[in-house]
């Protein structure tokens, strides 16, 4: 199993409310700053619930829709098979 970790760099603009169909932009990168292909993508509540979720594109980057514009709090966790666990 590989021991890079991912680094997640997530490009947010303003506060953290969300509202409804709003798009959560990044890019998911290795250590070395590539974009790693294939990365689960999730978007989780304070409780700890998928809101959305997605997988990275070729370029390692991804697109979340929020569909719940209640949502106060929210934390992304990316995952692939052979790194370590981002959040």
């Amino acid at each position: 199993m590989r021991k890079a970790t991912l680094i997640l760099v997530l490009f947010l603009i303003g506060s953290f409310c969300v509202f409804a169909q709003k798009p959560i932009k990044g890019i998911v990168k290795d250590a070395k700053g590539m974009g790693v292909e294939s990365v689960n993508v999730n978007l989780k509540d304070i409780e700890g619930n998928i809101i959305s979720f997605t997988r990275t594109n070729k370029n390692g980057a991804f697109n979340l829709q929020i569909k719940n514009d209640q949502v106060i709090g929210y934390k992304i966790e990316a995952t692939s098979i052979g790194y370590k666990k981002q959040s």
